[in-house]
């Protein structure tokens, strides 16, 4: 079975395909507290499934409707 997004189940492109797309090979999952090591595709990153964290210096899925967390712009998530 080919990789494909953990959000939507795109099916992953070779490598170089897949990297011009935008795709990112892993995220951590804050609410789990766990590394997860699946691909998320790049439409899905643009709408916020997972969002990079400058001070992890790494992708990150939040918890959603969690009152203490704001992202950068100060909007709450």
């Amino acid at each position: 079975m080919p990789d494909c997004c953990a959000f939507c189940r795109a099916e992953l492109p070779d490598i170089p395909e897949a990297i011009d797309a935008g795709w990112i090979p892993s995220y951590w999952d804050a609410q789990k507290d766990v590394e997860v090591y699946r691909p998320v595709c790049g439409q899905c990153l643009s709408r916020g499934e997972v969002i990079f964290n400058d001070q992890m210096g790494d992708y990150e899925r939040i918890p959603v409707n969690d009152p203490t967390l704001v992202l950068a712009s100060g909007v709450p998530v």
